[in-house]
């Protein structure tokens, strides 16, 4: 269950969809009506979503923005030549099922290039402020170790609340674009529109993610004790026995740095996340420390196994080990 709705709120499987949705039409040479078009933009901005989080998660934040870097000069390189008249002259002659490709690319890459942009300036803002203090380190005690940080917990409730909110503002910012701008846009060519459109659809997550980090943004205190994991705040205490945690995620930096750990007892099944990862101009602690070997092993006593494993510098992933 939980594997499935992993893949359905995923940005790659949305992309995938829309792309599959889009395509098509495009090929025929109606890219451009309504429904494949937005298609088209929702899933550069999924795919784009998604990219830059693959991106920021398996490498260091240098080679990250690289990365990025080199994508978004990639992108602007075919919008802009997609557009100049040049171009659209020469694909005149060339057969309808390229010149759909190209179109179907062009409009995708507006989006896809706005959120990478995004990204890249939220890093900037993040990083243009005093030098944060050094990664939280553990604390130990014999048996027993802890580490304090500043970060977001939520529970499942909270944490999907948050996602509505954006998803939910997202298409109210894009339905007022189109309710009070829709015949300036489209007189401004398609590409402007895609521009535009994706401006508006990634304020809303940037923001949100700004306001959570400023509101929500507590010292959250990790515990490893012989046979459980503690994770409490000055409110609240969440305790998970290791023999009952089904998966445990360990990401340690970046934008996504989180520990997301799901249980499911005798008396309940619970969910946290704990998101570390840096809101825009957040000068606190945002990484998390590395793991132990005790917690490792304490892990595979459990029953857990590494898998998916990211790096040493960006952590593991650990699921419980299912008998055949």
């Amino acid at each position: 269950m939980t594997n499935t709705l992993n893949v359905l709120t995923s940005p790659a499987t949305w992309a995938l969809l829309c792309t599959v949705g889009a395509v098509p039409s495009f090929l025929a040479g109606a890219g451009m009506e309504l429904v494949p078009f937005f298609l088209a933009i929702l899933a550069g901005g999924c795919g784009a979503m998604w990219g830059a989080a693959l991106v920021q998660r398996r490498y260091s934040p240098r080679v990250s923005v690289i990365v990025l870097a080199a994508i978004l000069v990639l992108l602007a390189v075919l919008v802009v030549g997609a557009s100049s008249a040049g171009v659209r002259q020469s694909m005149l002659g060339m057969p309808a099922p390229i010149v759909g490709l190209l179109q179907f690319a062009a409009v995708a890459g507006c989006p896809a290039g706005t959120w990478i942009a995004m990204t890249l300036f939220a890093r900037a803002l993040l990083h243009s402020g005093r030098r944060r203090p050094d990664p939280p380190a553990w604390r130990v005690e014999h048996v027993r170790s802890s580490c304090e940080l500043q970060a977001v917990p939520l529970a499942p409730r909270a944490y999907w609340a948050w996602i509505a909110a954006c998803i939910g503002t997202t298409g109210a910012v894009v339905a007022a674009l189109l309710w009070w701008g829709g015949a300036w846009l489209l007189h401004a060519g398609p590409m402007v529109t895609a521009l535009v459109i994706g401006v508006g659809a990634w304020l809303p997550f940037a923001l949100g993610k700004v306001l959570l980090h400023r509101v929500q943004r507590r010292r959250v205190t990790v515990r490893w004790l012989p046979a459980s994991l503690q994770v409490s705040t000055d409110e609240r205490v969440w305790s998970f026995p290791l023999r009952h945690i089904e998966s445990l995620n360990w990401h340690r930096s970046g934008a996504l740095a989180r520990l997301e750990v799901r249980s499911s007892g005798p008396a309940r099944a619970q969910r946290l996340y704990v998101w570390v990862g840096d809101g825009a101009r957040a000068q606190e602690q945002t990484a998390l420390p590395p793991l132990l070997q005790r917690h490792v092993r304490a892990l595979s006593a459990a029953g857990l196994k590494a898998v998916g494993e990211l790096s040493a510098t960006h952590g593991t992933r650990f699921r419980r080990i299912t008998s055949e």
